[in-house]
């Protein structure tokens, strides 16, 4: 289990040396992906992406102090929607169609279906028993 864990500590550390610029523009490219230049372009998002799997799906306000720099949710969250299936499977051949799900902002949202998280029924839930607490 050691192994692993500093396997992984050593992906965390330096993403890019494991997974360089030019393999995912070769794998936007042979997909067939077309993309104009912005922050969160094919390279930053799947750079983003397999850094929040790495961190066990953490939360996106976790990922961006990881990133080291600034962009929205809803952001990030259009720009995985934008990755054609066949460049996620460049690097994963079991993504499947039903991946886009999960990335979506709802999808991201409904994942956090814990005590305190972002799920609809977490947030209605804490509303309610703020409520009842105040009443």
């Amino acid at each position: 289990m050691a192994r692993i864990s500093r396997a992984l500590d050593r992906l965390k550390q330096d993403l890019q040396e494991h997974l360089p610029d030019q393999s995912i523009l070769a794998a936007a490219q042979a997909a067939g992906h077309d993309w104009r230049e912005r922050k969160l372009g094919p390279v930053a998002t799947v750079q983003l992406f397999m850094l929040q799997t790495l961190w066990f799906n953490t939360a996106i306000e976790h990922l961006r102090h990881l990133a080291g720099f600034p962009f929205a949710a809803a952001a990030y969250c259009k720009a995985r929607m934008r990755l054609p299936l066949a460049v996620l499977q460049q690097f994963n051949p079991s993504v499947e169609k039903d991946v886009y799900d999960a990335l979506s902002l709802r999808g991201s949202l409904n994942a956090r279906n814990i005590l305190g998280g972002t799920a609809p029924a977490q947030v209605r839930a804490q509303i309610a028993r703020h409520r009842a607490r105040l009443a």
